[in-house]
């Protein structure tokens, strides 16, 4: 993801978000799908982004079979209107 759409969406959000924001971006958003060039960005990876999150999204956690446990949908929804509103920045 563009680093300068990075900034202009945390300068848009209350101080308190910047950093939830960021943590989301460079969590899960970036190492996901921040090779993808924008206009080559489909629905299939973001419908692939959104499945991986639901079931091994976690970074620091580990199901008892020491596989990566999902975040929760609600986590997941977070992320992805964090990363809809990216991309409505950057088509601007």
């Amino acid at each position: 993801m563009d680093e300068r759409v990075v900034r202009e969406l945390c300068k848009r959000v209350r101080p308190s978000s910047h950093q939830t924001y960021r943590g989301c971006i460079d969590n899960y958003i970036v190492p996901n799908i921040g090779a993808i060039p924008l206009e080559k960005l489909t629905s299939l990876d973001l419908q692939k982004l959104y499945k991986k999150l639901l079931t091994k999204g976690r970074i620091d956690s580990l199901e008892a079979k020491g596989q990566l446990k999902g975040l929760s949908a609600k986590t997941v929804r977070n992320i992805l209107q964090i990363l809809s509103s990216a991309l409505k920045l950057a088509q601007e």
